[in-house]
């Protein structure tokens, strides 16, 4: 939501589809705060023509794909194959792909998420070589898992108060 805010900010009535699983809570929200013309896709990454049927039109398209926990077939569907899949959707188009990866992404790893982003910043980069490729160290904010998980687990094992002291 923060991005759409900001390219609304940046260009006042421009059109924007909130594209993902599932989109239309987001655009509801965001239908009454900012000055644009808001709209959502129900999409699988994983389905090129999916993604397809969301972009048509698009100038820029940000990817911001990823999985938390799940089985390595699930993280290459979705952090490899889905960026490429949303990359080449943005290509077919022409337009502007920028793709959040993560630090530390690196396609030779042994682990799976940082080799699976890593993968996906090959492939997205191969069919869309304008792309702008972004690895932030966390994307997170409220209502997603780690925000949620994470706060939980300061509940249960601090007071506040304790996590203020000076």
């Amino acid at each position: 939501s923060h991005i759409a805010r900001a390219f609304a900010a940046a260009t006042p009535g421009i059109q924007i589809v909130l594209a993902s699983r599932n989109p239309t809570r987001l655009q509801a929200e965001l239908s009454k705060s900012i000055n644009a013309d808001v709209s959502a896709s129900s999409i699988d990454v994983t389905n090129l023509e999916s993604v397809r049927s969301a972009v048509n039109g698009a100038r820029t398209v940000v990817s911001l794909v990823g999985v938390l926990h799940g089985s390595t077939a699930r993280f290459e569907a979705v952090q490899w194959k889905g960026a490429e899949n949303v990359a080449t959707a943005a290509q077919e188009v022409g337009a502007k792909a920028i793709h959040f990866s993560a630090i530390g992404a690196d396609p030779s790893s042994p682990l799976v998420s940082p080799r699976t982003k890593g993968l996906g910043e090959q492939a997205v980069l191969q069919v869309a070589p304008t792309s702008t490729v972004i690895r932030p160290s966390l994307v997170f904010g409220p209502g997603d898992s780690f925000f949620s998980v994470s706060s939980q687990h300061l509940n249960t094992h601090y007071k506040f108060n304790d996590l203020l002291k000076l």
